[in-house]
């Protein structure tokens, strides 16, 4: 009986060990997948490609819109149109990604 308790919490010693084992693990790799998103978000060519695809959206949202975008500009106000603000959305993102990643340098 005696024997059968021992083996019983060795298993859950070793069940145990094996959670804190894998709990770093994972807090590791969450922490080199971090700084590695970070390095990529930095670089020059996503700011610029993210830039760039801010003015294809932008381009192509005016270009559909065409006479129906004047209407529902007056019938709207001064309210700013949905893809304008998911353009500034996108180009605030990558330029704050930018500044944080220089800063964290």
């Amino acid at each position: 009986m005696a024997s059968a308790e021992a083996q019983l919490l060795d298993a859950i010693k070793r069940k145990k060990a094996q959670q804190l084992h894998d709990k770093e693990m994972l807090r590791r790799r969450s922490e080199l997948y971090r700084d590695q998103l970070v390095n990529d978000l930095a670089r020059p060519e996503y700011v610029f490609g993210g830039m760039c695809i801010a003015v294809v959206l932008f381009s192509h949202c005016r270009q559909q819109r065409g006479a129906s975008g004047n209407e529902q500009r007056e019938e709207l106000g001064d309210q700013k149109p949905f893809w304008h603000q998911i353009i500034v959305d996108v180009l605030d993102r990558q330029i704050s990604r930018l500044l944080n990643a220089k800063i964290m340098r």
